[in-house]
């Protein structure tokens, strides 16, 4: 999967990022994801149960100013993020491991 340029990764995902209240970002819950897992209609970020409240901030100030994208904490624990197929491939850019 390719990595979307920064430039244009608020446009996929349709986020209007000034309507996104105070709370941690992608690189807060990285310390706490213990697998991601992309399906054909969802992306499934797993985590570490001790960082259950950064991830439901997180969900709660991304269906603000990502409104057209699902971010539903579900069992196991894990953060199941819904869109399009383009929404989802630039969610998966923002967790995949720096290239060396």
């Amino acid at each position: 999967m390719a990595i979307i340029p920064e430039s244009d990764l608020l446009e996929v995902l349709a986020c209007d990022i000034a309507s996104r209240p105070p709370a941690p970002g992608p690189e807060e819950l990285g310390p706490f994801i213990t697998a991601v897992l992309r399906e054909p209609d969802a992306v499934l970020l797993s985590f570490d149960p001790a960082g259950e409240s950064v991830f439901a901030s997180f969900a709660e100030a991304e269906r603000f100013c990502c409104a057209d994208i699902g971010w539903d904490i579900v069992a196991g624990p894990a953060l199941r993020i819904t869109g399009t197929p383009a929404q989802l491939d630039a969610v998966c850019s923002l967790f995949e491991p720096a290239s060396e």
